[in-house]
C-alpha cells in the first residue's frame, strides 16, 4: 500500500536508492489487472493525442463511450473526460462509478449516461436524491431533455424528473460553487446593475480594494488584486467567495457611515454583497454545529430556513441590467442555478424526513456540490507529480491507481479547497495481472485472397524511390531492435541468425544498407537479410490493415500483423535458412519465435512512433512551454 502511495506521487525511484522496496513495473502490473475503460459529472480536460497501447493491442484517445457504443465515430480524438461521481449522503464514502472520453457531446446523449447511471445504481439497491453539475448551456438542455422545467420564477420551476425504473422524484441541483462565480463574473462584466435599493457597482468593490492599499491595512476582508483582476483566476472560487462576502459587505457599510469620499451610495452592492454569501452559506454547509445560513437543514429548522432563503431568492429576480430584468437575459445562469439549487434541496430534505424508513437527522448541503469531483480531478493531476493536462493514458493509469488505494489527497491549489479528510475509497484488491493467451485461431476466417490483392495493389502504387528510402529507414530500425531482443535469445544459431552474414554485405550495401552506413561510426548494429525481409512484411500488412495508416481504430492490430506474417513467413524456406537449433519436442520452433520476437519488437516501436506522429498533425502547435516560461519570467 505504501509502494503504491509513493509511486503515484513519482517518489519510488528515489526511496529504492534507500530502501528495499518493489520496482514499478511490478507497481503497474497491479494496476494493469483493474479494467478503467470507459464504461457506463463534470468534465476534465484531456490533452488531445493518440496513443498507442500495448496492453490493449490498438490506438487510444478517441472518442469511447464504453462497450460497443459509437456515438461520435471512432476516429474523433477525445478532448475531456466526462466523469460520474456517487457521494453518501449519510455515509464519508464517494466513488467515481463512470466516465466516458468526448469531444463536446451533445445534451441528447449525456441524459442517455445519466439514464444509465440510474439504471445501474438501481440494480445494487442506492437510492439517487440528485443530480448535480454546473451551469453550462448543455447541461440546463440536457436537465429539461430529462423532464425539469426551468420556469422564469421561482414558483414556475419544476427542478426534478422521474427516475426510468422507479418513477421516483430525481431532483436537479446546479453546483453552488459555479453559480457564484457567475453572480461574481455577471457584475465584473456588466460594472454596473441594479436593484430596489439603486445601482449595484463594481466600482465600489474596487474602490475599497484601493482604499484598503492607501491606507495599507484591511478590514477584516481578503480583497486583493487578484481579486479586482480576477479575469485573470475566474476559475478560483475562493476569490468569488471572498470578493462577494459579507466582510466585504461590512466594509463598505463601514466606510459609508464614516461618510468617506466615493462611498455614499453603497447600500445595493452591499445588499448583493450579503445576499450572495446568505445563499452561498446556505448551499455550502459542511458542519452540523453550524449557525445561521450556514447550519445543516434539519427536522426543526427546515421551514425557518425556508422562510429565510426564499426571499434572498426572490431579490434575485428583481435585479436589472439595462432596464432589463437580469433573469430574461443570457446572464440569468446564476439566478435560475441558486433558485432551483434552493428549490432542489429543500423538496429533497422533506422528501427524507417524511420517509420513516430512512434515519436522516439532517442533510449537510455540501453533500450536492461537484467539489468531490473537482477533487478527484486535482488527485488525477497530481500523478507523477503534477500533471494538469494528461492524456488518455494517462488518466486511465491515475484512475486505476486511485481506486486501488485510499491515501491520496488533493492539494489545496486547485479550484476549490480540501475541506474534510475524506478519501476516494479503495474498491479494488492488489493482484498481479493476468496475461491472456494469444489464440491464432481468431483470425483464420479472414479473407486471406481480398488481402493479398489489396497488398499488392498497394505495392504496386508506390513510388520507387520512396520506398528504397523506406527500406534504408526500416534497416536502421531493425538494428535497434535486433539490440533488444537478442539478449532474450539462448540460442547462439538464433544469434547468429539475426545479424548480418558475410554473404549478405554487397547486396545490403546496394539496396538498403546505405543509410547505416552513412549513420554508422561503430556502434550500429546490421540486421540479417531475413531479419529485414520480416519486418519489411510487418510494414506492408500494417499499411494494408490501416489503409496507409489512415484507419487507426483497427481491433487487435498487431496481433492480426502478427498471424498474416507468420503464416506467410513461417515456411518460406529462405527465411533464416542457416538456422540450426537442436529443440526440444514440446518447445516452440525457434524461427517462430524469432519472428514473432522481431515483429512484436517492431510494432510496438512503429505503432508508438507513428501516434506521436499523428498526435503533432492532428493538434496546433503548443504554446504551452513558451506562456509558462513567460510566467516564471515573470516572478509570477
Amino acid at each position: 500500500f505504501f509502494n503504491f502511495v509513493i509511486e503515484f506521487y513519482s517518489k519510488l525511484r528515489i526511496l529504492r536508492s534507500i530502501l528495499i522496496l518493489p520496482n514499478s513495473k511490478s507497481i503497474m502490473n497491479w494496476t494493469s489487472s483493474v479494467n478503467a475503460e470507459p464504461g457506463i459529472f463534470n468534465a476534465m480536460a484531456l490533452r488531445k493525442q493518440v496513443i498507442w497501447s500495448d496492453k490493449f493491442n490498438k490506438f487510444i484517445g478517441y472518442c469511447d463511450f464504453g462497450g460497443e457504443l459509437d456515438l461520435e465515430g471512432t476516429d474523433t480524438p477525445a478532448t475531456e473526460a466526462l466523469f460520474f461521481m456517487l457521494v453518501s449522503l449519510n455515509g464519508k464514502w464517494k466513488l467515481p462509478v463512470g466516465y466516458v472520453l468526448q469531444n463536446k457531446t451533445t445534451a441528447i446523449i449525456q441524459s442517455q449516461l445519466v439514464k444509465s447511471i440510474l439504471l445501474h445504481s438501481h440494480k445494487v439497491g442506492l437510492t439517487i436524491w440528485g443530480v448535480t453539475c454546473d451551469g453550462a448551456y448543455t447541461n440546463m438542455s440536457m436537465m429539461k431533455i430529462l423532464g425539469c422545467k426551468l420556469g422564469n420564477s421561482y414558483d414556475e420551476i419544476q427542478s426534478w424528473f422521474l427516475h426510468p425504473i422507479t418513477n421516483e422524484k430525481i431532483y436537479f441541483v446546479p453546483d453552488a460553487c459555479h453559480n457564484l462565480k457567475l453572480a461574481r463574473n455577471t457584475l465584473g462584466n456588466c460594472k454596473v446593475l441594479s436593484s430596489d435599493l439603486g445601482f449595484i457597482r463594481w466600482d465600489h468593490i474596487s474602490n475599497l480594494h484601493n482604499f484598503q492599499q492607501k491606507i495599507k491595512l484591511k478590514f477584516a476582508n481578503k480583497l486583493s488584486d487578484v481579486h479586482i483582476n480576477w479575469q485573470n483566476n475566474k476559475m478560483k472560487v475562493c476569490y468569488a467567495a471572498q470578493t462577494l462576502s459579507s466582510s466585504t459587505a461590512e466594509a463598505l457599510k463601514f466606510l459609508k457611515q464614516k461618510q468617506i469620499s466615493g462611498f455614499e451610495n453603497i447600500d445595493a452592492t452591499e445588499e448583493y454583497c450579503r445576499i450572495i454569501d446568505q445563499i452561498f452559506d446556505f448551499l455550502n454547509s459542511k458542519s452540523i454545529f453550524s449557525k445561521d445560513y450556514k447550519s445543516p437543514i434539519t427536522k426543526n429548522n427546515i421551514d425557518a430556513l425556508e422562510n429565510k432563503i426564499l426571499p434572498l431568492i426572490r431579490y434575485l429576480y428583481t435585479l436589472k441590467f439595462d432596464d432589463q430584468y437580469l433573469h430574461l437575459t443570457n446572464k440569468k445562469t446564476f439566478i435560475c442555478g441558486f433558485a432551483i439549487a434552493v428549490k432542489s434541496l429543500f423538496c429533497i430534505a422533506r422528501a427524507i424526513f417524511i420517509n420513516d424508513s430512512i434515519n436522516f437527522n439532517y442533510v449537510l448541503t455540501y453533500k450536492f456540490s461537484q467539489d468531490h469531483l473537482e477533487l478527484l480531478f486535482g488527485q488525477i493531476r497530481q500523478r507523477g507529480g503534477s500533471n494538469n493536462n494528461p492524456n488518455v493514458l494517462q488518466l486511465k493509469t491515475a484512475i486505476k491507481q486511485i481506486l486501488l488505494k485510499n491515501a491520496l489527497k488533493c492539494k489545496n491549489n486547485g479550484n476549490c479547497n480540501n475541506f474534510d479528510d475524506d478519501v476516494t475509497c479503495s474498491i479494488f484488491d492488489f493482484k498481479w495481472n493476468k496475461k491472456i493467451q494469444f489464440n491464432n485461431d481468431e483470425y483464420q476466417d479472414e479473407d486471406v485472397d481480398e488481402y493479398v490483392l489489396n497488398n499488392l495493389e498497394l505495392i504496386n502504387n508506390s513510388n520507387s524511390s520512396i520506398e528504397n528510402a523506406k527500406e534504408n529507414i526500416l534497416y536502421y530500425v531493425l538494428g535497434y531492435i535486433i539490440l533488444k531482443i537478442i539478449n532474450m535469445v539462448d540460442c547462439s544459431s538464433c544469434k547468429k541468425s539475426l545479424l548480418k552474414e558475410s554473404s549478405d554485405h554487397n547486396y545490403c550495401n546496394s539496396t538498403y544498407g546505405k543509410f547505416v552506413n552513412l549513420r554508422n561510426n561503430g556502434g550500429l548494429i546490421s540486421g540479417s537479410e531475413s531479419s529485414f525481409k520480416i519486418i519489411v512484411e510487418a510494414e506492408k500488412v500494417l499499411l494494408n490493415l490501416t489503409n496507409n495508416l489512415t484507419v487507426l481504430n483497427v481491433p487487435n492490430l498487431n496481433k492480426k500483423i502478427l498471424y498474416r506474417c507468420t503464416n506467410k513467413l513461417a515456411l518460406d524456406q529462405n527465411i533464416f535458412s542457416k538456422l540450426d537449433c537442436n529443440s526440444g519436442i514440446l518447445e516452440r520452433p525457434h524461427k517462430i519465435v524469432l519472428i514473432t520476437l522481431i515483429i512484436n519488437r517492431f510494432l510496438s516501436v512503429r505503432l508508438k512512433s507513428f501516434s506521436k506522429t499523428y498526435s503533432e498533425s492532428i493538434n496546433t502547435t503548443s504554446k504551452r512551454h513558451k506562456l509558462t516560461k513567460l510566467i516564471l519570467f515573470s516572478n509570477q
